[in-house]
């Protein structure tokens, strides 16, 4: 006999024998229903059991369920929702990186809580499913001093919970928004907020390999970088990609300069799709730059005791118009790099 057998022969007898059955109250059938009364067997011991919640259900349990106060919605990530004072100040925090807050507008907006909230406050927030049970899953990204003023509002005048003021907030659904995609919660910040500064610098770990596959994808470079290449090392002028992805990997402090230089907000150190062409545009400023200097005097790119064994590199560089990976030369990959964030100092 099977274990689910011995399992099943067990529980049925335990079943019968402590669990009393109630009649069956006979009923007179409907038109439309059958002649006789089908009754399922009892379920097996697995059957019986629940099966567990799917994750997402999980974890809406852990956390208050903003979704249930949704008002309007635009779609599945973004909806207004109305909710409590109380609501607010239990369920919400600001957002990791936001604004440090100015404690006399503060005071101006609990002023005005105090004076009969005639203008209800609208907030914008991130909802993360996904935070711990002990935080809080309303992250704000707009209107901080708000939250600050229902804060105050609330632990000074609410002490019989008799307020009964709401709040509208905008709320924008991103899980692990301070964390795995901090990215995203950056950029909505960033449109919200009119690109105000934050805090402090953000450094969102910087994703090395979007910075080499635009390399690889780039028309000029293609049959330079060798993507399909399975030799870590390729033949010199060409390069292969883990080449360039090592160099840039190790190199990671130059890559946040780069970052920083051109980012409209100095502090949101993200990778945008003007970052990747900027870093594309200086890639190709600086492979120029070191073709010309070469032209001008073949030792301002070769020492004299190196010319000569490296003759054929540089000759096949210039057909391909490829100076990236030229080892022996002044402006090894090593070197150039360096000249990213500034390319005409080279």
């Amino acid at each position: 006999m099977s274990i689910d057998s011995r399992i099943n022969e067990h529980f049925e007898k335990f079943y019968i024998k402590t669990v009393p059955v109630s009649p069956i109250q006979h009923a007179s059938p409907s038109p439309a229903s059958p002649t006789s009364l089908h009754v399922s067997p009892p379920a097996s011991p697995r059957e019986s059991l629940a099966s567990p919640p799917s994750p997402q259900h999980a974890q809406r349990k852990n956390h208050f369920n903003i979704t249930d106060k949704t008002i309007d919605k635009i779609s599945d990530e973004k909806y207004l929702v109305k909710i409590s004072f109380r609501e607010l100040m239990a369920y919400a925090t600001p957002i990791v990186f936001n604004r440090d807050l100015d404690l006399l507008r503060i005071d101006e907006l609990y002023t005005s809580i105090v004076d009969g909230y005639e203008i209800p406050f609208t907030i914008d927030a991130i909802y993360d499913q996904k935070t711990k049970i002990d935080e809080k899953s309303i992250k704000i990204i707009n209107g901080n001093h708000r939250h600050g003023a229902i804060c105050k509002y609330i632990t000074e005048n609410d002490k019989h919970f008799s307020c009964d003021y709401k709040v509208y907030v905008w709320v924008y659904e991103v899980d692990e928004c301070e964390t795995t995609n901090m990215k995203k919660s950056i950029e909505l910040y960033t449109k919200i907020n009119n690109h105000m500064p934050f805090k402090e610098p953000i450094i969102v770990d910087v994703n090395v390999m979007e910075f080499m596959n635009i390399l690889i994808r780039d028309g000029q470079f293609k049959d330079k970088i060798l993507s399909k290449d399975q030799c870590e090392i390729a033949r010199q002028p060409r390069v292969n990609k883990k080449e360039i992805f090592n160099l840039l990997n190790n190199n990671k402090d130059i890559l946040e300069s780069f970052i920083s230089k051109y980012s409209v907000n100095k502090n949101n150190l993200i990778v945008t799709d003007e970052i990747l062409t900027q870093f594309i545009d200086n890639i190709k400023e600086i492979n120029q730059r070191i073709y010309i200097k070469s032209c001008n005097n073949l030792t301002d790119l070769y020492s004299d005791n190196l010319l000569a064994q490296n003759i054929g590199h540089y000759q096949k560089a210039v057909e391909l118009g490829f100076f990236l990976n030229l080892k022996k030369s002044k402006y090894p990959k090593e070197v150039w790099i360096r000249y990213l964030t500034n390319p005409t100092e080279i």
